[in-house]
């Protein structure tokens, strides 16, 4: 019980960074995915990235992994989508989030994937692909529609996925 109290406050306290600034996190929260189909396809156009098309089969298990896990889960989302302009298309779960877990899945599948012509740029890309995610689950909990273990379940789904993934074919 104590947890989720703790879960409770974090997620009230991350949810207030947002007060004076939630346009900026809900359009992380919408289309900031976007940028690794974006990143994923200059690098497949430069010829870093010679196993793309394992990049959008990927993106697809993880989509169907993360629904039948909110499925089983069954997780309500916060109450707080209700009083937000966010609104979900369909009726969803919340844990895990799909969107931590895609961005998590994407940002490590591309660090691992990425022929890189060298190390100080895989560091660079790394940094931006980790960061990027992480706003990303930050965003999902601002605009009210996930709880704190939401995201970081999400996060550490994805990072599995895309790590066993790459053992298993890169």
């Amino acid at each position: 019980m104590k947890l989720m109290t703790w879960e409770k406050r974090i997620t009230e306290r991350m949810r207030s960074w947002g007060e004076k600034s939630y346009n900026f996190w809900y359009a992380i929260a919408v289309y900031a995915l976007f940028f690794y189909l974006v990143a994923a396809a200059g690098f497949a156009y430069a010829g870093w990235f010679p196993d793309w098309r394992h990049f959008p089969l990927l993106i697809i298990g993880t989509y169907i992994v993360v629904n039948i896990l909110q499925l089983i889960i069954r997780r309500e989302r916060p109450s707080a989508e209700k009083a937000a302009t966010y609104k979900m298309w369909w009726k969803s779960y919340s844990c895990p989030s799909g969107h931590s877990t895609g961005a998590a899945v994407s940002a490590t599948f591309l660090i691992l994937a990425i022929q890189f012509p060298n190390a100080s740029l895989t560091v660079q890309f790394a940094e931006v692909f980790i960061g990027l995610a992480l706003l990303i689950a930050v965003s999902r909990i601002i605009v009210g529609v996930h709880y704190f273990f939401d995201i970081v379940a999400g996060l550490v789904l994805g990072t599995l996925l895309a790590l066993g993934y790459s053992l298993f074919v890169l």
